[in-house]
């Protein structure tokens, strides 16, 4: 647990970060929310609830975890996750849906000046807007893009090794990637290797999302597609599909799990 910045005081102080097995905050923000959204689907689907459930547990403990990564991109990819649930979920009648949301709202809009100060984490508006410094290596990327050749810009400046060229600019290489999978796949493998990742990416939504109203009294179809879409969200401003991530693992295995509960096959 450290400060989480060095700009002005933060309205919660500390940070968690992983040591034993390094992880930074950005990441175990990811598989906190991952936990606490699959333990709620769990605990709704309970035909007994009890206090003392071990689904409980799991949802206090990874609430704690996610509120104190302050991972900005995993709370936002959360909220999306829990309406969606709240959507598609045979536990929740019209009216119950009207008062989670509605009760939702009001303490976000009760607690507002509160909310701002945490999601600041202690920096200024504008470094906020800049998203922690990612709107300057984005717009360098973009830079170095346009400035490339024909040939580099369709194939790319080199897997792995063009993000690197553009990150030696701000933290002399301490990062390992652009906390963009988009813009990683642009310069690394160009427009290629780009509109090969959205057409992937789309024909998985477009295939998941025709199924959402038949599967959605499958628990299981239900978590795998909240993850699904958890690491999704997460690509936009972090790495889920960087071929030395953890993340592309999982994300794999959901989609194959995905696969077997469609064709009613073994579920792995």
């Amino acid at each position: 647990i450290k400060p989480p910045t060095l700009y002005g005081d933060a309205y919660l102080p500390y940070q968690i970060f992983g040591v034993i097995i390094v992880l930074n905050a950005n990441s175990i923000g990811m598989i906190s929310a991952s936990i606490l959204y699959i333990s709620i689907v769990r605990f709704s689907n309970e035909t007994r609830k009890k206090i003392f459930s071990s689904n409980i547990f799991w949802i206090i403990s990874s609430a704690i975890f996610l509120v104190f990564a302050q991972s900005r991109t995993s709370i936002v990819a959360f909220l999306l996750v829990i309406i969606l649930f709240l959507v598609v979920s045979k536990n929740f009648g019209i009216f119950k849906k009207i008062v989670v949301v509605s009760l939702g709202g009001f303490l976000i809009y009760f607690f507002l000046d509160s909310v701002i100060r945490y999601l600041h984490r202690g920096l200024s508006s504008a470094q906020l807007m800049n998203l922690s410094g990612r709107k300057f290596h984005w717009e360098s990327a973009f830079e170095t893009f346009l400035s490339a050749d024909r040939i580099n810009q369709f194939f790319g400046l080199g897997f792995g090794t063009g993000n690197r060229m553009i990150l030696m600019k701000f933290d002399q290489g301490v990062s390992s990637t652009l906390h963009s999978d988009y813009l990683d796949s642009l310069i690394s493998t160009g427009i290629f290797g780009l509109v090969f990742l959205l057409i992937m990416l789309s024909l998985i939504l477009f295939k998941v999302s025709k199924k959402i109203l038949r599967y959605r009294y499958n628990s299981l179809f239900v978590e795998c597609m909240g993850l699904l879409i958890l690491l999704i969200v997460r690509s936009f401003t972090g790495t889920t599909f960087a071929t030395h991530n953890i993340f592309l693992v999982l994300f794999m295995l959901i989609k194959l799990n995905i696969y077997f509960i469609i064709n009613k096959r073994i579920i792995i």
